[in-house]
C-alpha cells in the first residue's frame, strides 16, 4: 500500500543468482567449475573479468538488473553423466 500511496510500483523478483552473479560479465560462482562464495565471503573477485566486487553492492546492482529486465540469464555447462 505504500508504493500506491507515493506513486510508485511494488515489483518482486526472484532472488537467484543475485549475490553469486558477477554483474560485469554474468559470471555465476559455483557453475562451470568455478568456487561458489560463501556467506562469509564478503568481498570477491571475478575470475573471468577480473572485477573486484562487495558481495552486497553487487547483489544489489543485479536485482536492480532483473528489476529493469536487463538481466540475462546465465550459460550454465551442464556435466555429461557417463
Amino acid at each position: 500500500y505504500k508504493s500506491k500511496l507515493y506513486g510508485k510500483e511494488f515489483i518482486t523478483i526472484d532472488p537467484k543468482y543475485t549475490t553469486q552473479r558477477c554483474h560485469q560479465c554474468g559470471t555465476i560462482m559455483g557453475h562451470n567449475g568455478y568456487r561458489k562464495l560463501k556467506l562469509a565471503d564478503r568481498e570477491w573477485v571475478c575470475p573471468m573479468c577480473q572485477t573486484h566486487h562487495i558481495r552486497d553492492w553487487n547483489a544489489a546492482i543485479n536485482i536492480i538488473e532483473k528489476a529493469q529486465g536487463i538481466w540475462s540469464n546465465p550459460i550454465i555447462k551442464k556435466k555429461k553423466v557417463a
